[in-house]
């Protein structure tokens, strides 16, 4: 759970932050036709999908989520060269 702090201060600018909360238990996903899965989900943790990526052959650059959506989670991945070695 995200919850999102937006002031505005007077010849300062915006403060923008996201405050995320740890689950005490990760939610079960009930598949409804829509998402098969989401990350936080039981069995979906954020380390588990960046493994399988960097096990894809992928190079995780950055990842992020954007202020105003943050139930969205984006990811710079960066090709792998075969000859060199995962985490690299």
């Amino acid at each position: 759970m995200s919850y999102r702090i937006d002031i505005q201060i007077p010849r300062r600018g915006d403060f923008k932050r996201l405050i995320t909360l740890p689950r005490l238990r990760a939610p079960v996903h009930e598949h409804d036709g829509q998402h098969y899965w989401e990350i936080s989900k039981a069995g979906y943790a954020l380390r588990r999908v960046l493994g399988d990526m960097r096990a894809a052959g992928f190079q995780v650059v950055k990842t992020y989520r954007v202020f105003e959506n943050p139930y969205h989670r984006f990811f710079v991945l960066r090709k792998q060269d075969r000859g060199r070695a995962a985490g690299t």
